[in-house]
């Protein structure tokens, strides 16, 4: 995986796709932090990105936003509905369509939720979500990075 050095002795991994970044010269959020990424609360698609105190505004890619669960842009997720009650019972069922992909249901069975490099598809990787087995591509031109646990340039 290539490294863009921001400053010296520090590296910043490309995920997902390359984030605007911008110093906050003003902003002392990351003063007294230990180096990571962290919501920005009043901003779901922008986090700090704090490296040795410094803090960095990052900016998610159109239509991500910052997950805390795996501190990368994601997909939104969309909050459970409360079921709507029939005034006519249905005479038949239609399950409801997802927008993603559900590979080998057997992959993420007993292992913890997360993400997981796949095998001979290295644009491919593994979302695993309460033993639900999810697979997702990098853009075009990035390969997943499984220490990183992102996308990245090949």
């Amino acid at each position: 995986m290539r490294k863009l050095t921001l400053v010296t002795g520090l590296l910043f991994s490309l995920c997902l796709l390359v984030p605007t970044n911008t110093l906050a010269a003003s902003d002392s959020f990351c003063a007294g932090m230990a180096n990571g990424q962290y919501a920005k609360v009043d901003a779901p698609q922008t986090y700090y990105n704090c490296a040795n105190g410094v803090t960095y505004i990052q900016n998610c890619p159109s239509a991500l936003v910052f997950d805390v669960s795996c501190t990368c842009c994601n997909y939104p997720k969309v909050p459970a509905a409360p079921p709507l009650l029939p005034t006519t019972i249905p005479s038949q069922v239609i399950p409801p369509t997802i927008n993603a992909t559900v590979g080998e249901s057997s992959f993420c069975s007993g292992m913890a939720d997360g993400l997981y490099a796949t095998t001979g598809a290295p644009q491919s990787y593994y979302s695993c979500d309460n033993g639900l087995t999810w697979i997702q591509n990098c853009p075009s031109g990035f390969v997943f990075d499984d220490s990183f646990k992102c996308c990245g340039s090949s």
